[in-house]
């Protein structure tokens, strides 16, 4: 996929974390922010003079647009994603893109754990619950389908999503970091630190065949702000 903005462009990260992908982008050669409405301490960020703990509404009321702004794996977190949008929209300088990533409802792992849950009269509730993240601070509260992407997008910028290309919810290559991620979230016993390296190399495998079968669990893309917007 072309670049759509490259770099020097100013760009924003929504729901940055630890800033691992603010580091990323400036390494990148793009001039970079971050925001969160809660960051972990000081010392387990990247580049944490470049991260702001703040809302999306509290950054639009500064008044300052960029590029670029990115929202990846935040938007299945926002109980009311429309009002979100638009405001991110106004982060956006006219002609600015949207960087975006999220799961759907329709993909291949959350069909067959809503099947599991429903085969079983509710007994294997676990599969979803993990997911659907319910035992995170914040859950996953909105999970579209590819359709539904679309006509969010077109209501909250005036342009539909582009080169929507699929990604899997989990890639094996980076499977040792999200478990080192959940053991900082949690005690992880030595037995449920097998199942989560079997259960991690199953995702990464059914994501394969997901995407391959045109089902995939999670999709990437990009939105153009209008210029006469």
């Amino acid at each position: 996929m072309r670049i759509a903005c490259p770099p020097p462009a100013r760009l924003l990260d929504v729901g940055c974390g630890n800033g691992l992908f603010v580091a990323k982008a400036t390494e990148a050669g793009y001039s970079c922010r971050g925001i969160d409405t809660s960051l972990p301490p000081r010392r387990a960020c990247h580049l944490p003079d470049h991260l702001s703990q703040r809302s999306v509404a509290d950054e639009a009321d500064q008044g300052v647009t960029y590029d670029v702004v990115s929202v990846l794996n935040v938007l299945e977190h926002v109980p009311e994603p429309d009002a979100f949008l638009r405001v991110v929209a106004r982060l956006l300088r006219p002609g600015g893109v949207l960087v975006c990533s999220m799961p759907l409802s329709s993909g291949m792992i959350y069909g067959l754990c809503e099947w599991l849950y429903r085969a079983t009269g509710g007994s294997a509730v676990i599969p979803l619950k993990t997911v659907l993240q319910w035992h995170m601070a914040a859950p996953h509260v909105f999970l579209p389908t590819v359709d539904g992407i679309r006509h969010l997008m077109r209501r909250c910028f005036g342009s539909p999503p582009e080169g929507i290309a699929s990604q899997r919810i989990v890639d094996v290559r980076n499977l040792s970091n999200r478990i080192a991620l959940e053991r900082k979230q949690r005690h992880v016993t030595a037995w449920e630190n097998i199942v989560l390296l079997c259960g991690g190399y199953a995702l990464g495998s059914l994501g394969a065949i997901a995407s391959s079968l045109g089902r995939p669990d999670e999709v990437f893309f990009l939105v153009r702000r209008r210029t006469d917007a």
